[in-house]
């Protein structure tokens, strides 16, 4: 039963503690994101100076996201991505040029900084929470960014290119729409690279849903032990029994629900 006694004096004024320590604590947090706010802001006039120079007025490079980026503001944005901004300005940078079809010379920009990221190494090295602008977890989505911009602007002629991205183990989970990428845009020759991926645990997901597209059936094994597993509140490992029932219903196996 709840208890409705009236809080003694001593009571009282503990509880008050709490509630100023509370409030403290949120004025610092909205203080601190602030700061941090004024700093990006800051961190990228560089970059809105030469885009206003070329007749391009944003507030920010996040307008650019979700809408169509206006072709003269694409080498302004490939050259700005070599420069030392904060990594949520680069990741801007990276979602503004997720487009269709890029020249080639800023894929190849994409891909280079995309290979120079070195997650392993950055998770030892990562500064600590008072440099959010640098924080470990910004590089993570930066690269994320990269990848799906090279995925969504390569062509036909680029499939050696995420072949090798693809492949290379030590990008870890940031290759996943470079998998998605293969199945959908090579579906000739992707195949054999899937099957070959299906052993690296961090893009087994993205390998079973490409192969799902494929119809390629080299992957039942695996699909029909994952579609066994018992349910789970662990939320990657109920979205791979679904995904491999997806596989297995592609490739016109039936399995128990």
């Amino acid at each position: 039963m709840p208890n409705n006694a009236p809080l003694t004096e001593q009571g009282a004024s503990d509880a008050a503690k709490i509630q100023r320590r509370q409030k403290e604590r949120r004025d610092a947090y909205h203080q601190g994101l602030d700061a941090y706010h004024r700093r990006l802001r800051l961190a990228q006039q560089p970059l809105l100076e030469d885009l206003r120079s070329a007749g391009i007025v944003v507030d920010t490079v996040w307008d650019f996201v979700n809408r169509d980026t206006p072709n003269e503001a694409v080498p302004i944005l490939a050259e700005h991505l070599d420069r030392d901004y904060p990594y949520m300005i680069k990741n801007g940078i990276a979602r503004s040029l997720t487009l269709k079809r890029l020249p080639p010379a800023v894929l190849e920009r994409l891909v280079r900084e995309f290979k120079q990221i070195d997650l392993e190494s950055a998770a030892k090295s990562s500064r600590d929470e008072d440099h959010p602008e640098k924080s470990f977890d910004n590089l993570r989505h930066y690269k994320w960014a990269l990848g799906n911009a090279i995925a969504y602007g390569s062509t036909k002629n680029d499939f050696e290119t995420l072949l090798a991205l693809a492949r290379d183990p030590t990008h870890g989970f940031t290759r996943d729409n470079l998998i998605r990428a293969l199945a959908r845009k090579y579906r000739d020759r992707a195949g054999d690279v899937l099957v070959e991926l299906l052993g690296q645990d961090d893009v087994l997901y993205q390998v079973l849903d490409g192969l799902a597209y494929l119809r390629d059936d080299r992957a039942r094994p695996i699909a029909e032990r994952l579609s066994r597993a018992p349910r789970s509140s662990d939320l990657s490992a109920q979205d791979l029994r679904n995904v491999a029932k997806k596989y297995l219903k592609r490739i016109g196996v039936d399995f128990e629900q």
